[in-house]
């Protein structure tokens, strides 16, 4: 006689649940890396396509070296988002550990690598800071989190001189200490109904932030992974195309 051994309601609850969950990734991870690798891969196709032309013509070549560029271009974001995609998973699988490092570490190599990125720009990062030591429990996304913040500060400005302020600070929050960065821009802003949207996952081609937005989302899921607080708002007060300011909270500790 075979015994046939049922689920406990419970149980089948939270397997049912574990499914879903799994789908739901499985589901986010398709939708992000179809999206934009296929509009990567169509921007691509069409530079090399102009390019192939164009190498016809004799003369030009300064038309020539900016869809090259754009060639170029292209590629680097294939592979930012090769490697966003890879970050998530991670920390979907809770695969990154966490530890206790100073995040003027990587905030000083952020803002390296983005001045090296953005030569050709008047670009000028000030920092505001009382000590150059502030322990967080934190990984090396916090890096990807700062990099992201500063490149958008840089692409999306048009000022002939671009400048971030970084302002770094204690504050008490719920009787705990936490770490406060603002990244503060004069760039061209974001306005109330972008403010809404940004940290979300984004698949409309329109966008005026360029692909679905991903970083910013990133972002978000890894300060939520560090018990971590962020925002944006008006860098001036009402006047959104002042500028923004992004707000982390992070626990000291």
């Amino acid at each position: 006689m075979e015994l046939k051994m049922e689920k406990k309601p419970k149980e089948e609850a939270t397997s049912n649940q574990s499914i879903q969950q799994a789908y739901d990734r499985a589901k986010l991870y398709n939708d992000l890396f179809a999206h934009d690798i296929n509009n990567i891969l169509n921007n691509i196709k069409s530079a090399a396509t102009l390019s192939s032309e164009n190498l016809k013509k004799r003369g030009n070549s300064s038309h020539n070296e900016k869809l090259i560029n754009l060639i170029q271009d292209q590629v680097e974001r294939g592979i930012k988002v090769i490697k966003n995609l890879q970050d998530l998973y991670k920390l979907e699988e809770n695969e990154m550990k966490l530890k206790p490092i100073n995040l003027c570490e990587p905030l000083n190599k952020s803002i390296e690598q983005i001045k090296n990125a953005f030569q050709e720009k008047p670009l000028y990062i000030l920092i505001d800071s009382k000590k150059k030591r502030y322990r967080v429990l934190a990984n090396e996304l916090l890096q990807e989190v700062f990099n992201n913040i500063l490149n958008n500060a840089v692409k999306y400005n048009d000022r002939s001189a671009i400048i971030v302020s970084i302002r770094i600070r204690e504050v008490n929050l719920k009787t705990k200490k936490y770490i406060e960065l603002e990244f503060q821009d004069n760039g061209i802003g974001i306005s109330d109904i972008r403010k809404k949207q940004i940290f979300v996952k984004q698949l409309d081609q329109h966008s005026s932030n360029g692909g679905m937005g991903l970083g910013l989302f990133l972002v978000k899921r890894v300060i939520d992974e560090y018990n971590g607080y962020i925002h944006v708002e008006d860098r001036v007060k009402g006047d959104y195309s002042q500028g923004s300011n992004f707000v982390i909270k992070l626990p000291l500790t």
